[in-house]
């Protein structure tokens, strides 16, 4: 909460994305801070409903009801409902990642290029915000499009490739933030930003 106040940088390897969403929804709903994050992060846990249902629907279960029953179950889980409420990122990292996969599984009804870059943004933009679960996706949307393009030819797979990591790039543009607030003394900035080796060492982990 205080590297989001700040508009600071917190632990390694980083979560500029969530620093930034959640430090924006805080500046504008009018109430105190740490309210806003938590609500913030009950906001993303209930919308992680959207795409797990878009995603028992791929999977064969039409039915509504049976839906809905899921969907309540796995929200009465204590790891799910914990994170939404509290001040994690979980809960968009949550949400960004079953709408990547939701949006694999209906890659092979909906095989076009412009929704192919949405969800390599969104994979970017899941890695600014926890980059171990990020990667999972990009992984993820790497194995079905081999999967779903393996009659195409080696050049058209590499040039799709190359396509979707542009837009994985984008979705990483709030890494930026990082380079931009690193030099400010008014805030919250974790580890040393003055050197090569400084800033490898954070993004290492170390």
């Amino acid at each position: 909460a205080l590297v989001i106040k700040t508009w600071g940088i917190g632990h390694p390897p980083g979560s500029p994305g969530y620093v930034l969403l959640a430090g924006m929804f805080a500046e504008v709903v009018p109430v105190p801070s740490s309210r806003a994050l938590v609500i913030f992060s009950s906001l993303f846990g209930a919308m992680i409903a959207l795409p797990i249902d878009r995603i028992l629907r791929r999977l064969g279960l039409s039915h509504p009801y049976l839906r809905f029953g899921w969907l309540v179950l796995g929200g009465l889980l204590p790891g799910v409902w914990l994170q939404g409420v509290r001040i994690e990122l979980y809960s968009l990292s949550g949400f960004l990642f079953f709408l990547v996969v939701a949006r694999c599984l209906e890659r092979s009804v909906h095989p076009k290029l412009g929704r192919d870059m949405i969800t390599a943004c969104c994979v970017g933009l899941l890695m600014s915000v926890n980059l171990l679960i990020g990667t999972l996706a990009a992984v993820l949307l790497g194995s079905t499009i081999l999967f779903q393009n393996r009659q195409d030819s080696m050049i058209s797979v590499l040039g799709l490739a190359l396509k979707l990591s542009i837009g994985i790039l984008v979705g990483l543009l709030p890494y930026l933030y990082f380079f931009v607030v690193s030099g400010a003394t008014d805030r919250f900035i974790w580890g040393d930003w003055q050197s090569v080796n400084g800033i490898w060492f954070y993004f290492t982990g170390q």
